[in-house]
């Protein structure tokens, strides 16, 4: 089982230092000293790398010097239909890497950091899509306070069937239009103790131009690989220990939502059996963990099993549980809801009305 000891600073870098990105497109010496790297992960999905690469490049009025990092994880000495498109693109701004062998998910998510020039590296997935006014927003967001390390953006969903070549849905809610003025400019820090209240990833995904200093993405050690399928929400976890890591509460991006393989069956149990030994391991090492697991340790069950499990084929759940520890207790479980749910959503209330 997993330990949060697996989460401490480990150098991930070195498990592929050995396998060179060759650069196929652009010069690193025609385009100097930018603040900010847009970097790219790709692999073998050129339409959907389009829409990315061109909200990247499109930036209105930028304020800053950026660059666009593209990495791909398939190497060809053919021109590939990755390598074609970039090479449509006359933009001193673009860079394009081949990894001589495929680094699988994580290992290109380290290779991003290390090709990285900017002191600021932004994560881009190469089916979401940047709003053209990110850039200048995401400067102003860093600029408020001198201690930031990161910023997590907050984001609308594209779900399957939408249309992002031609015009980007707007959000669908009534409460959009007044939500969208108050989060204006607006951070909320995000610390540790978010995850161990609800037992999960609270950071969200690290795309949509989620932004951090390269130099603390460097001394952490980057993702580790050995935690799939959470080894964003773990990295995250321990970053936020050690640096400052806050949530834009204004929607700065588009995340393209449709079933792929963190929806599987098997990634599905995985998810949960971590989130288990995460409860475990922070009732073991925190206060707050101790006293949740303590007087809610059914009700957190509960709650596992209705956000991890419930389509899940072939359940059994006291393959993973206690039975007398799924048993549900009316009070306890009100008490559970008001505390949780009531922690998250008057945070994030105080943080949204602060000027």
């Amino acid at each position: 089982m997993m330990s949060l000891e697996l989460i401490k600073t480990t150098d991930n870098f070195a498990k592929t230092q050995d396998i060179p990105s060759e650069l196929k497109y652009g010069s690193a010496e025609g385009y100097r000293d930018p603040l900010i790297s847009i970097v790219i992960p790709t692999y073998q999905r050129p339409a959907f790398l389009k829409i990315a690469l061109e909200s990247a490049l499109h930036q209105t009025q930028p304020e800053c010097r950026y660059e666009v990092v593209v990495i791909d994880n398939e190497y060809s000495d053919e021109v590939s239909k990755t390598e074609a498109l970039i090479r449509q693109y006359q933009d001193d701004r673009l860079l394009y890497y081949q990894n001589k062998q495929n680094l699988g998910l994580v290992g290109n998510w380290n290779r991003c950091i290390t090709l990285a020039r900017g002191a600021w590296v932004a994560y881009l997935h190469d089916d979401d899509v940047l709003m053209p006014d990110y850039l200048n927003k995401i400067l102003q967001l860093l600029s408020k306070k001198r201690d930031i390390d990161g910023i997590m953006t907050l984001y609308h969903e594209l779900h399957q069937g939408e249309n992002a070549d031609s015009q980007l849905p707007r959000a669908k809610s009534v409460k959009s239009g007044l939500y969208d003025r108050l989060s204006r400019n607006k951070l909320m820090p995000l610390r540790q103790v978010d995850s161990v209240m609800k037992i999960g990833n609270v950071y969200g995904p690290p795309t949509c131009g989620s932004i951090f200093r390269r130099a603390c993405l460097v001394s952490s050690g980057g993702f580790n690989d050995t935690l799939y399928p959470s080894f964003d929400w773990f990295y995250l976890y321990a970053y936020s220990k050690r640096f400052r890591l806050y949530r834009s509460m204004e929607r700065l991006a588009y995340y393209r939502v449709f079933v792929n393989v963190s929806l599987k069956d098997e990634t599905k149990a995985a998810f949960l059996r971590h989130r288990i030994q995460f409860r475990e391991d922070v009732a073991r090492d925190t206060r707050v963990g101790a006293f949740l697991k303590r007087f809610f340790v059914n009700e957190q069950n509960q709650a596992l099993l209705k956000e991890e499990y419930t389509d899940h084929v072939g359940k059994i759940a006291t393959d993973y549980f206690n039975p007398n520890e799924l048993k549900k207790r009316r009070i306890r479980a009100t008490l559970y809801h008001l505390l949780t749910t009531g922690y998250w959503r008057l945070k994030s209330l105080a943080h949204l009305v602060m000027p």
